[in-house]
């Protein structure tokens, strides 16, 4: 698994941030010396990850299809 090493400078302190990506892949999604879109909580800019739209809405897509999935048993006439 490859989780990627990120340093990004922080423009409201003009501090170098680095921080380890919690998302590891494999095979790597990026190459060293690519250029990411960064996600932070600028209290603590250390609380980082690399933007993608996966992250976004994973979670989202997780609910709703074991929703789907569900409301078709449900209609199917499961669960007696």
């Amino acid at each position: 698994m490859f989780a990627p090493v990120v340093e990004y400078v922080n423009n409201l302190t003009n501090k170098s941030i680095r921080f380890e990506d919690p998302l590891a892949t494999a095979p790597a999604t990026h190459k060293v010396g690519d250029v990411v879109d960064v996600l932070f909580n600028p209290s603590k800019p250390s609380q980082a990850c690399i933007y993608t739209e996966m992250r976004l809405f994973a979670p989202a897509a997780i609910v709703f299809g074991g929703g789907m999935i569900l409301f078709l048993i449900v209609i199917s006439g499961g669960f007696h």
